[in-house]
């Protein structure tokens, strides 16, 4: 995508000057006054849909429960607190203050905006998000469900080298769309062990930073990556098996129950009330779109087998309506 050819500049919450940002994730254009190097920038032309600021954020506000993270949440107000990093109040699907802790690891900061707070805001916006990778071939996509660990970027990565696109590999955002699902683009990044890391040959090079969970590191891969939503054609949740790879279809009602599980941050669901809305959706992405689970081995060896497999359901996909 294309930068900004000039500067741009608003009006921060104490009165200053600041320089603007603007990049796009999750179909939603961002205007932020946080430079934000894990996302490609965009021109700041496109429609803004939603403000990151700095600026004081309270101790509390008005709310319905906590979420499993501890986190304060109404219909349109959540509250994220992260000790020795930042608070971050989200309001109305469309703003996202913060206020960091001075001598914040701002790498951190980053971190839990473009994730616990954006996924507040898309809750807010009437959104599900899923704890799914996916990736893009011949302009139909493939997503991977799966807990962190599941070895989902690792996955991602590798098929990158064989010619597929990422949309993402950790949060994933499917949306229907005259009849068939689409799905869109989160943060173009791979969140990757260094052991992960070096068998599928990401170097130092790409390296951005480390995250808070499971050791894992963030590397850049914005070449690898789709900036654009794809028709989802096929569902993989994936598993670890001790002995062998094997592909099983799955019926939808298993796929449904299945989905539930991997709602990114699925306390929101309960706490908001939407349970009946969102299987509603997923049930209807179920009937639609083929479900598959995918065992194989712990084991770097296991994956060229894995490729294997995936290559297989992505060309029966082919037959699938559109």
């Amino acid at each position: 995508m294309a930068q900004s050819a000039v500067p741009l500049y608003g009006t921060s919450a104490w009165g200053l000057t600041v320089r603007v940002y603007h990049y796009s994730l999750h179909g939603l254009g961002l205007e932020s006054e946080i430079p934000l190097p894990e996302l490609p920038r965009t021109s700041g032309e496109h429609a803004v849909d939603v403000v990151i600021k700095f600026g004081p954020v309270p101790a509390s506000i008005p709310h319905i429960g906590k979420t499993t993270e501890g986190w304060l949440i109404s219909e349109h107000l959540a509250l994220i607190e992260v000790d020795h990093v930042a608070r971050y109040l989200v309001e109305g699907g469309s703003t996202i203050s913060v206020d960091a802790v001075e001598g914040a690891d701002f790498g951190l900061v980053r971190f839990y905006l473009l994730g616990a707070a954006l996924v507040s805001l898309l809750f807010q916006r009437k959104e599900v998000p899923f704890h799914a990778a996916a990736v893009i071939k011949h302009d139909s996509a493939i997503a991977f469900f799966g807990f962190s660990m599941a070895g989902k970027s690792t996955l991602c990565g590798l098929l990158a080298q064989r010619g597929w696109r990422v949309l993402t590999d950790d949060r994933l955002l499917i949306k229907k769309d005259t009849g068939k699902f689409l799905a869109f683009p989160s943060v173009p990044v791979l969140n990757l062990t260094a052991a992960s890391a070096d068998f599928i040959g990401m170097g130092e090079e790409k390296l951005l930073r480390s995250t808070a969970n499971f050791n894992k590191r963030i590397y850049t891969g914005l070449e690898k990556y789709s900036s654009g939503p794809a028709r989802l054609s096929t569902l993989v949740f994936l598993e670890w098996d001790g002995e062998e790879t094997r592909l099983d279809p799955m019926d939808p009602f298993e796929a449904l129950t299945c989905l539930r599980e991997q709602v990114n941050y699925e306390s929101h669901l309960r706490l908001l009330e939407r349970e009946d809305d969102f299987f509603k959706k997923a049930a209807s992405l179920a009937l639609t779109v083929p479900a598959f689970r995918l065992r194989r081995p712990k084991s770097f060896d296991a994956l060229p087998r894995t490729v294997d497999a995936i290559a297989t359901i992505h060309r029966a996909s082919a037959s699938y309506p559109t």
